[in-house]
């Protein structure tokens, strides 16, 4: 009797795993297309574990009206993400060098947080969410996990210099990744939280930061560029609104059933 129930429990823990190595592998290749590649890698697992219902348990299974409403939402989160990181680093005294354009075209930013949107919001925080039995358990060891995961790879970079990432970065990637698991859990689809992680990453990854000197200037790592925005007063604020508007559209949700 034990054996047979643990067979489903291991029969998902494999599908998880097999998401988790197709979301990897374009970390490894060294190409412009390699994001584009990992979906379609994810694309063809789901469609091969799960022939009917691939798209939802994807989530991208959404209506025409959805996915006009997640393209209005990137644009304008976009818009606002650019401007306040625009005002942020200007008072430091640190150039941008725009890159967006080229970088959305070669569809880096794109494919690559669709692909942490399918793995983290659908496969793995449903996975959870199936296992423990609760959304709001599932959303918030999830966040966790991702929150640490970046602030672990970001703090190991740093560590090799004299720069230590603070606890307001780590809030700030916690908050947004809750809100975007939340919109994930309320509407059943990754659109609108993939339009908020495309409009985040098109500003932060879409454009170069340098130091104004030396003459020429010098340009800001990755991890130094995780730490001036998601350190900063202003992107933590962002942050934990991101996070209020969407409790506040999951808690609706649950009222209105």
């Amino acid at each position: 009797m034990e054996e047979s129930r643990s067979r489903p429990s291991t029969s998902r823990l494999v599908k998880v795993a097999g998401f988790v190595i197709a979301f990897t592998i374009p970390y490894f290749l060294d190409t412009w297309w390699k994001f584009g590649a990992g979906t379609a890698m994810l694309l063809l697992l789901s469609r091969r574990l799960w022939p009917d219902t691939w798209r939802e348990r994807l989530g991208l299974s959404m209506s025409a009206g959805q996915f006009g409403i997640s393209v209005a939402l990137l644009v304008g989160f976009a818009t606002l993400f650019r401007i306040l990181v625009i005002n942020l680093v200007s008072r430091q005294g640190i150039w941008i060098d725009d890159q967006a354009i080229p970088a959305l075209w070669k569809g880096l930013p794109i494919f690559q947080t669709l692909n942490e949107e399918i793995l983290f919001r659908s496969v793995l925080q449903g996975w959870l969410i199936r296992r423990l039995g609760s959304d709001w358990s599932a959303i918030i060891l999830m966040s966790g996990a991702f929150s640490a995961a970046h602030w672990g790879l970001y703090q190991v970079d740093l560590g090799q210099g004299t720069l230590n990432l603070s606890w307001q970065a780590l809030w700030s990637l916690f908050a947004f990744s809750c809100a975007l698991g939340l919109m994930a859990s309320r509407s059943g689809h990754v659109g609108t939280c993939w339009a908020l992680h495309l409009g985040w990453n098109l500003t932060q990854f879409g454009a170069i930061f340098r130091h104004p000197y030396p003459a020429g200037g010098w340009q800001l790592g990755e991890a130094e560029t995780f730490l001036l925005l998601e350190g900063s007063a202003e992107v933590s604020l962002l942050s934990t609104l991101c996070f209020a508007g969407a409790l506040t559209y999951r808690i609706q949700g649950q009222l209105s059933r």
